[in-house]
């Protein structure tokens, strides 16, 4: 009898994600598989190891949901986990509503053998601290942000009074003379619930995966998350199978993107491309004041296409502040004809949006990881990135130039501008070592070995749980 894996995943959102336990579980092995997405208590839906829908419950938003809807997404969470019996807990969200995990604290007392292995893809608090409209309500000290940390366990998962609760919030806020109205109050409740979920999940794990480097040093950078992690913790980087997709369709990719520029007269730009999340934390804003800038310098034939879901306020200002580009210089991919998030062409779908660029930028305020940029790699395309967090890795392994500066940017944005019919053997050797880097090959086999010490398949078991 194969063993049993149940993965539980954010069914909101987050589509990195699902696209990361998709791809992994798409070849892992001979576990029997059962895969469960859950947004708090708002939403839940279950599928199968191909990803297909089974059954879905509720509204990810909340919008709509009744109690007695919600306590049945609560109740179908913990019955599925105990009719499964799973050797293997594999959380991917900390989105978990608060009875959601004290149901898997008991369903590990219940079952010790059971392991539970957290892969961490982001953290709850650096959401919190890196967000620019919390950033405006809160004084964003590293004090302020290991004071919450601290105590948003208390103030959630401790039998006290909403009133001692508020009391609580109230002094933290005074402690950085922060206002206390309604507004922060209830900000900081929703932020201190996020983070007491996530170190929960941390307590609880056997083993606890980050998808980088960086993110695990993050994490240690706070002495009581670090007390919970440590002895329990690995890495294992997110791997990308683009690559393949990509190779398998080439050429048609390839004869598609020409008639495509034909099309819309494209064939003597230069097209700059973003992919993912049109969000003011993505950093859109400075790569379209330096498109902007270089075309008031004379370089009228740089094209910026956006390409993902946007954010309507931010919607709002592009239009506002730069209509002068809209239709011009500066395009949005029609979300309706965005590749559909697991249909059977996706991937392909998805290169051919990679390699349409001439050139890509990834200007990211706050990042974990960062997969686009090795898609993008992985389709022949050229990136630049945002000299931060775990992007950084990117320069430093030769596979992506960074910026720090606006400046810097419209740089190298003209850099590339220069050698754009020149880049073929550059990218050769970037494309090999994100194939031997981050392969989707190498975190599947990484993953199988973790998931097999564990269950006890292999010998010499990485964690010890006492």
């Amino acid at each position: 009898m194969s063993e049993k894996i149940l993965c539980i995943y954010p069914a909101y959102g987050i589509s990195g994600v699902k696209r990361f336990v998709r791809d992994l579980y798409e070849e892992l092995g001979n576990y029997k598989i059962k895969m469960l997405g859950v947004w708090f208590d708002s939403k839940l839906e279950e599928r199968d190891k191909e990803f297909n829908l089974l059954k879905e419950i509720g509204d990810e938003n909340g919008r709509n949901v009744d109690e007695l809807t919600k306590q049945k997404v609560k109740n179908d969470v913990i019955s599925s986990i105990y009719s499964f019996e799973p050797d293997i807990i594999h959380l991917n969200a900390y989105a978990i509503d608060m009875d959601i995990v004290k149901g898997l604290e008991d369903y590990k007392k219940r079952n010790p053998k059971t392991r539970i292995v957290y892969t961490v893809h982001s953290l709850a608090f650096q959401d919190f601290s890196r967000s620019p409209d919390d950033q405006r309500m809160f004084n964003m000290t590293d004090e302020f942000m290991k004071d919450v940390v601290e105590i948003s366990e208390y103030l959630h998962f401790s039998p006290i009074s909403p009133q001692e609760k508020r009391r609580k919030m109230k002094e933290l806020l005074l402690r950085y003379n922060i206002p206390t109205n309604e507004e922060t109050l209830q900000k900081l409740d929703i932020r201190t619930y996020m983070i007491a979920l996530q170190n929960r999940i941390f307590r609880i794990s056997d083993a606890v995966v980050f998808v980088s480097d960086y993110l695990r040093e993050s994490a240690y950078e706070y002495e009581g998350l670090r007390d919970i992690i440590k002895g329990k913790d690995l890495v294992i980087n997110n791997g990308t199978k683009m690559y393949k997709a990509y190779e398998e369709n080439r050429e048609i990719i390839k004869r598609k993107i020409d008639n495509w520029r034909k099309k819309y007269h494209f064939e003597d730009k230069f097209i700059v491309g973003y992919v993912g999340r049109i969000t003011k934390t993505k950093g859109i804003l400075d790569l379209i004041l330096a498109i902007d800038e270089l075309i008031k310098k004379g370089h009228s034939d740089i094209v910026l296409i956006l390409s993902g879901k946007i954010d309507p306020v931010l919607e709002e200002e592009i239009y506002q502040y730069f209509s002068n580009l809209i239709g011009k210089n500066l395009f949005f991919f029609n979300e309706e004809e965005l590749p559909k998030p697991f249909s059977s062409n996706e991937d392909r779908d998805m290169a051919m949006i990679h390699a349409s660029f001439d050139l890509e930028v990834y200007p990211s305020l706050y990042e974990p990881f960062g997969l686009v940029p090795l898609e993008a790699i992985s389709c022949e395309t050229p990136v630049i990135v945002r000299k931060i967090d775990n992007l950084r890795k990117f320069e430093e392994d030769g596979i992506a130039e960074a910026f720090s500066t606006r400046e810097e940017l419209e740089l190298l944005i003209l850099k590339y501008k220069h050698m754009k019919n020149d880049k073929d053997k550059e990218m050769d050797a970037k494309r090999k070592i994100v194939k031997e880097k981050y392969s989707m090959e190498r975190m599947r086999k990484e993953y199988k070995e973790l998931f097999d010490r564990m269950i006890g398949i292999l010998p010499a078991p990485i964690f010890v749980t006492v």
